[in-house]
């Protein structure tokens, strides 16, 4: 039964002070608001797409039929080997000479993301980027490089562009989400707004009321009477 008082005292006491949790709540979400708006680094994506398939038919066997199944699946195990040249110093390095943006190789590697797309024989790539105006020429840069040297490489039979790089916008970038940050940034002004209400009370030891007296079981003798 205590806890159930101490409960709803606790309610009491937060809903008498509603203003200041509505108020942390305001500070709070603008602050969020404001970081992500104006102070956190915004990341801009492309994406591309390119067909890689490592399968080359022998000139003894032009005419032969379709693929069997065991082809088909080590090709596209052999996508993982074509990501993994794709990264190498030796391809980026070129792309950072391509593009001139001033990147080096170990910059772009940690820009890029790439995948088999469904576990196909589609490469997915994408660049992760603080300049919007940098995320679709590296992709296609990699692309095209990419598929030159993956034939001088690996030996691959094609590897051809799909899609090109999407464009980058400067007003949409993938992060901050401003909306979320804001929304959490308001609810944990209420949060905080609640715990400093509720600690604030809890240590307030002065007598206001005669209830208050009930809590240390001391007896009232008088009450002065409001003259207002």
């Amino acid at each position: 039964m205590a806890e159930s008082v101490n409960l709803i005292e606790i309610a009491q006491i937060i809903i008498k002070r509603w203003w200041i949790l509505f108020l942390c709540m305001i500070v709070c979400g603008v602050t969020a608001y404001g970081y992500s708006k104006y102070i956190e680094q915004k990341e801009y994506v492309s994406v591309g797409r390119m067909y890689i398939d490592t399968y080359v038919k022998s000139n003894e066997n032009n005419n032969e039929g379709p693929r069997s199944m065991e082809v088909i699946n080590a090709s596209q195990r052999s996508v993982l080997t074509c990501i993994e040249v794709l990264k190498s110093t030796r391809v980026l390095e070129k792309v950072a000479e391509d593009t001139n943006f001033g990147y080096n190789a170990s910059a772009i590697r940690n820009m890029i993301t790439m995948s088999p797309a469904n576990n196909t024989e589609v490469l997915e790539i994408s660049v992760n980027c603080s300049d919007y105006r940098h995320t679709k020429p590296i992709v296609d840069s990699l692309m095209k490089i990419g598929a030159a040297e993956l034939k001088t490489i690996v030996g691959v039979g094609t590897a051809n562009v799909i899609d090109e790089g999407t464009k980058s916008i400067e007003n949409a970038p993938v992060s901050p989400n401003i909306e979320l940050q804001t929304i959490v940034g308001a609810f944990a002004g209420i949060l905080l707004g609640a715990l400093g209400v509720i600690i604030v009370s809890l240590m307030d030891k002065r007598i206001k009321a005669e209830e208050d007296l009930q809590k240390y079981e001391l007896p009232v003798l008088g009450v002065i009477p409001d003259m207002m």
